[in-house]
């Protein structure tokens, strides 16, 4: 027959084991979601990056030339 005291150990195993793995589970939910905002985080900065190269291209490619040719003009006209 159990006692009293074997039973509130039993329970009080349960209910810590019961907790473990909430805290597990707690656990990989917080990993999981730091994964996801990894992942974001990496997309973000792979707009970002294709951003300022859609920018440095926009330079480079109207830009320098616009200022070129508006040296250019301006050396004919002073010729």
């Amino acid at each position: 027959m159990n006692t009293k005291k074997e039973f509130d150990d039993r329970e009080i195993q349960l209910l810590q084991d019961r907790a473990g793995y909430r805290s597990d589970s707690q656990q990989y939910a917080n990993y999981t979601a730091r994964l996801e905002q990894l992942g974001r985080d990496r997309i973000r900065l792979s707009e970002e990056s294709q951003r300022k190269e859609r920018r440095r291209m926009f330079w480079y490619s109207k830009i320098i030339p616009l200022i070129a040719l508006g040296i250019s003009i301006y050396a004919l006209v002073r010729g």
